[in-house]
């Protein structure tokens, strides 16, 4: 975006000028804002076919210009893509738990969550282990549970690298500790 605003001719060229290796273009834009609504809504008024624009923008509230312009208009789309918090994979442990008549405790529940890594694939994982090893039994106890889930392994290496390049040091030490409680045990 801050490229787009500092030469906006450097933008309008790329957009309308012919390309000589191909009959269409790809545009993506990162980081946008609402500041980017009025140069969008001028492309968007004279619609050069052979170019598509991707917009990848932070958390845009309802009142946004910029996810008003993409939602209203019918040659654009919006797709929000987000993490799950943990009250959200904390639903759907609770969901497909309940499909299985399995009762566990919110201890527990909150457990899975905390070893998904933020990640529903590796919380339905783990909740299939204990679907499996619950068929005979419906009340499941913490200890039978973390001999279950997944202690080691449960954090990629991109992960662990991620939480240290982004800061997060409460995190990263988190990590770190788990994986070498793992390898002491």
């Amino acid at each position: 975006e801050n490229e787009i605003i500092e030469d906006e001719e450097n933008f309008y060229n790329q957009i309308y000028s012919g390309s000589l290796f191909s009959s269409s273009k790809i545009i993506i834009i990162s980081e946008a804002t609402d500041k980017l609504e009025k140069k969008l809504n001028d492309v968007y008024e004279k619609y050069p076919e052979n170019v598509s624009i991707i917009i990848s923008a932070g958390v845009l509230e309802k009142k946004s210009k910029l996810r008003n312009f993409f939602e209203t208009n019918k040659k654009t789309i919006c797709i929000p893509c987000y993490l799950d918090n943990e009250k959200d994979l904390s639903i759907i442990a609770h969901q497909e738990l309940k499909k299985n008549n399995i009762i566990l405790s919110q201890e527990v529940i909150n457990l899975l969550v905390e070893k998904s890594n933020s990640d529903r694939n590796n919380l339905r994982n783990e909740i299939k282990k204990i679907e499996s090893y619950s068929l005979n039994k419906k009340n499941l106890e913490i200890h039978e549970i973390k001999s279950l889930i997944n202690f080691s392994g449960n954090y990629k290496s991109d992960i662990l690298v991620n939480e240290c390049l982004c800061g997060n040091v409460s995190q990263y030490k988190k990590i770190i500790s788990e994986l070498y409680i793992n390898t002491v045990n």
